[in-house]
């Protein structure tokens, strides 16, 4: 099957509109990317996904980081501002790494990017529903990427199902330490909260996934997956305006 849309140059790795480019193609565009498949199959595409995938999930860990770090979003104990430059300097460097590496380190990725997650929540001065937002779009952030890296991978499925168990798992972690900490004690309720989390976005990424297989498969795009990409675009949004534009007030 031929397209009519005429493939942009070659994807590159290392050009950040690329990373862009690609996941606007597999959300929003699908045609795009086939016919960028016809000229360059795969592999290019593999490699920027695999930057694409750690970048998602970093972006927002660093920016909140780093505005701690700076002192524009305030702290508990202002004496770490150095810690949190350190942390996000070491979020880059995992950032860089975890490009390099192959993709059956995603898993650990995404479980030292929660812990670093808590470490950096628990030491915002923004009040309890001021962190419950920030754990609530980190878990949109894993989700969302979770559902694109499963949907453009070829890769086994077992590793398919690690990436979805690893996401789910991460999701429900979120959700259990923002309900702790917005509720203080309640140790039954921020439990329910996890396993809610945890089967909602087992669901919620295995049919979305299968939406963007056919969407990939087919061409036609699907509105479900553009409300996807439109839900990440307003995490970076919200996290940027919540820690650089004083956004955090309103959680106080």
């Amino acid at each position: 099957m031929t397209y009519d849309a005429n493939p942009p140059h070659r994807l590159n790795p290392w050009n950040p509109l690329d990373h862009l480019r690609l996941l606007w193609w597999v959300l929003v565009t699908p045609q795009r990317l086939l016919a960028y498949r016809e000229v360059y199959r795969e592999n290019d595409e593999r490699r920027v996904n695999k930057w694409l995938t750690h970048t998602l999930i970093c972006l927002p860990i660093f920016v909140v980081t780093l505005a701690l770090g700076v002192g524009i979003l305030p702290s508990t104990e202002r004496h770490f501002s150095s810690v949190y430059l350190w942390v996000s300097s070491g979020l880059v460097l995992a950032w860089a790494l975890l490009g390099w590496l192959q993709r059956e380190f995603t898993v650990l990725a995404v479980g030292f990017l929660f812990i670093v997650a808590s470490f950096v929540a628990e030491r915002m001065a923004v009040g309890k529903t001021g962190i419950l937002a920030f754990f609530a779009v980190s878990a949109v952030t894993f989700v969302v990427t979770g559902v694109v890296a499963v949907s453009v991978a070829s890769n086994t499925a077992i590793h398919v199902i690690g990436v979805k168990l690893s996401v789910a798992i991460i999701a429900a972690g979120f959700a259990i330490l923002g309900v702790a900490m917005a509720r203080g004690s309640e140790v039954a309720v921020s439990i329910v909260a996890g396993v809610i989390t945890f089967m909602a976005t087992l669901v919620v990424m295995g049919g979305m996934a299968d939406i963007i297989k056919g969407s990939l498969s087919n061409g036609r795009p699907s509105w479900l997956a553009r409300g996807a990409f439109g839900a990440l675009m307003l995490v970076y949004v919200f996290v940027t305006w919540f820690s650089f534009l004083g956004g955090w007030r309103v959680f106080r």
